[in-house]
């Protein structure tokens, strides 16, 4: 029996603006929508609430990244199996890259199956259990920083970072 020589593949994906309808199927985006007058708001202030509402069972601990400018091109994703993870860009633009798992293995993302989100600072992505994920990248050409809320790992059930079969990456064009 012969073996196939498989070959990668650089899929093109766009970069979407985020909405709860496109957002749905990977978590909740969480967002001021339109154009709506605040709830609430004082001299020099302006607040909308609740833009969202988040269930966490377990305690929730937080981070901060500074991600650098670079070319948008993933070859890898993780996931959290039991954990739900909370995504906020802070003062600048970043992109975020969620997917889903393949239809031969729910071991490996599919890259065909992936989307880019362009977070704007306040916005932000509850990405649900299971779903692969990228660390961000700052939209524009200037490193920047974004927060994160994740639930503690005591279950040992994180993956880390799996590679696409067959050695694809996808690379994303900006808006």
């Amino acid at each position: 029996m012969e073996s196939e020589d498989i070959l990668s593949e650089n899929i093109n994906i766009n970069i979407m603006n985020l909405n709860q309808e496109n957002f749905k199927k990977y978590g909740v985006a969480i967002m001021k929508e339109g154009h709506n007058p605040p709830d609430s708001s004082g001299e020099g202030w302006e607040c909308w609430y609740p833009i969202g509402e988040i269930m966490m069972a377990d305690p929730t601990q937080v981070g901060i990244v500074t991600t650098k400018p670079r070319p948008i091109i993933v070859d890898s994703l993780e996931k959290h199996q039991t954990r739900k993870e909370l995504i906020f860009a802070i003062s600048d633009p970043i992109v975020q890259i969620v997917g889903l798992s393949s239809d031969k293995s729910s071991d490996h993302p599919d890259p065909g199956n992936t989307q880019a989100f362009l977070l704007n600072p306040g916005q932000g992505v509850l990405v649900n259990e299971g779903i692969w994920h990228s660390a961000a990248f700052p939209y524009s050409e200037k490193e920047t920083q974004y927060i994160f809320f994740l639930a503690e790992d005591d279950k040992g059930e994180d993956v880390g970072f799996v590679p696409f079969s067959n050695g694809d990456s996808i690379v994303v064009k900006k808006l």
